[in-house]
């Protein structure tokens, strides 16, 4: 399994290991899943609060310099992109 790492604003953390939403904005919500999205990221398998205050960072300038962490992703495979797009299907049309 191959992984990357991100430095992203800290308060992303409970949104990207458990999938929590409350306390981000709609417009923050659209930010990370579209990142997400385009750089072809799976899982967040870790996450590490060591980078503080960051002018700049994997987010900016969508997102003004904030408080970051380290977040490591596990990247898909053309496989698993294929699995997800077919997942995302199925989820729009039970709607």
């Amino acid at each position: 399994m191959e992984t990357e790492k991100y430095i992203l604003p800290s308060f992303f953390n409970c949104y990207l290991m458990y999938g929590e939403l409350e306390g981000l904005k709609d417009d923050e919500i659209e930010i990370i899943e579209s990142f997400i999205e385009k750089e072809k990221l799976g899982n967040c398998l870790d996450v590490v609060e060591d980078e503080g205050f960051q002018k700049y960072h994997d987010l900016h300038p969508d997102i003004l310099a904030c408080d970051c962490s380290t977040y490591t992703f596990e990247l898909l495979s053309s496989e698993e992109e294929r699995e997800k797009e077919k997942e995302d299907e199925d989820d729009w049309s039970m709607e």
